[in-house]
């Protein structure tokens, strides 16, 4: 498995709640980082939301959520063919606003990942030409990731 799709039966509310509280840097630019000064200070805030935690409780994830990230792209963006790093095998993502027409590429590779550290930022990735694309996530609904794959 890839990725998979999961429910959210009160996906609407959340986006809402979300969106309401995000940070105005998140509204303005492309950004990946977290709300706060640290990754758990970030889950606190989210966890804090109650239509988040009420969703993650039915999916019987709360006690699993380490840290949580917000992703947010302008316009057409692409990223490096990458492996998220950390010990974590798998990622749950939600879209917020405006995801429709989004997707991410799922792609297998013979050849090990180059390792990048910025000195702020540490990455495995690929380049184009040494991947193949084998699946394409619509992200336009919740799904769970597996990171160890190239995407």
């Amino acid at each position: 498995m890839n990725y998979r799709y999961v429910s959210i039966d009160n996906l609407a509310e959340l986006q809402h709640d979300v969106i309401s509280v995000l940070p105005d840097r998140f509204k303005t630019q492309g950004i990946l980082g977290w709300v706060g000064n640290s990754p758990t200070e970030s889950r606190d805030f989210f966890l804090n939301i109650p239509s988040v935690r009420t969703a993650l409780e039915k999916l019987n994830l709360v006690d699993h959520v380490s840290s949580v990230h917000v992703i947010t792209t302008m316009g057409k963006v692409t990223t490096n063919i990458h492996l998220d790093i950390g010990p974590f095998k798998l990622s749950l993502n939600i879209p917020i606003q405006s995801c429709n027409d989004t997707h991410v590429n799922i792609y297998s590779s013979s050849v090990e990942p180059l390792y990048y550290n910025s000195g702020k930022n540490v990455s495995y990735t690929y380049r184009e030409a040494d991947c193949k694309l084998i699946d394409t996530c619509v992200t336009d609904q919740p799904y769970v990731l597996d990171t160890t794959v190239p995407h």
